[in-house]
């Protein structure tokens, strides 16, 4: 479906950006990662979203410098979002 987007709209370029939701845990962080991997032609870059109360933001660094420094993707973070997550900024 990109493709055909690309190729009828040269001048639009269609990219998805996968989410690691805190609450689904660090196996799915992984697979996640594995998902952008497979999928990097598309992809604008990987996200840590959620619950900022949910989980720790330490519990993802892991995948998140593997993402950026072995395979070279960008990373988005979001954390910290709430009084009580300042320590983890």
């Amino acid at each position: 479906m990109i493709e055909t987007a690309e190729r009828d709209f040269p001048n639009i370029k269609v990219r998805y950006l996968i989410s690691i939701n805190r609450q689904a845990g660090t196996a799915a962080a992984r697979e996640a990662l594995e998902l952008a991997i497979l999928h990097r032609k598309y992809l604008a870059g990987l996200e840590l979203s959620g619950d900022p109360r949910v989980g720790n933001f330490h519990d993802y660094i892991e995948v998140l410098e593997a993402a950026r420094s072995e395979h070279g993707l960008k990373v988005s973070l979001h954390c910290a979002e709430c009084e009580e997550q300042i320590p983890e900024s």
